[in-house]
């Protein structure tokens, strides 16, 4: 199979999209075709495919941008815009060509949900850290309360040091960990 690897990108809008990146920079059509092509017509992509498989002779799909010819088990994909690529064309065995479409509509899938999945776990980590830091600004107004009652004698203003230490130490942990989820999401393009 052609070896790929998936890198996210956001548009200006904020919409998240996903693009192959080929070792072989002749492939630069077919990171169109799956980018452009495969996101918005999966299913007939896969339709021409199977139909492909099953009669020899030519069958052609003509998308936003590319136009896949299939024909004795090849299938070649052209550029269909006047650009810089339009005269860039790869020709792969249809068997290649479906596993490829296959494991890039798995792979996205992937991506979305685990980039959504460690999104969530970051902003609840976020959330319990502030509510944290929350509780902590009370236990110290409450402890400065105390002090001016008490004329700072007595057990419970030691004992509520101590929770408020342990709090900002369980916070700084929070932030580390926070620190660490944006890096790796940062690494993965997210």
């Amino acid at each position: 199979m052609i070896e790929y690897t998936v890198k996210k990108n956001e548009a200006k809008n904020g919409r998240v999209y996903y693009v192959p990146i080929f070792e072989n920079e002749s492939y630069g059509i077919l990171g169109e075709f799956l980018t452009v092509e495969v996101e918005s017509f999966k299913g007939s992509i896969l339709d021409v495919i199977q139909k492909a498989e099953r009669r020899p002779d030519r069958i052609e799909f003509a998308g936003n941008c590319c136009l896949l010819s299939i024909e004795d088990g090849m299938a070649r994909i052209e550029g269909m815009i006047d650009d810089a690529n339009s005269d860039m064309s790869v020709e792969i065995r249809l068997q290649e060509l479906d596993d490829l479409v296959t494991a890039w509509i798995r792979d996205v899938r992937q991506q979305a949900e685990s980039s959504s999945d460690a999104s969530r776990a970051l902003n609840e980590l976020v959330s319990e850290r502030d509510e944290l830091e929350k509780e902590c600004s009370e236990a110290e107004r409450e402890l400065e309360q105390y002090v001016l009652e008490q004329n700072g004698e007595g057990g419970y203003s030691d004992a509520l040091n101590a929770d408020i230490k342990a709090m900002r130490e369980m916070m700084d942990d929070m932030d580390e960990q926070i620190g660490e989820l944006r890096a790796e999401s940062m690494l993965r393009g997210e």
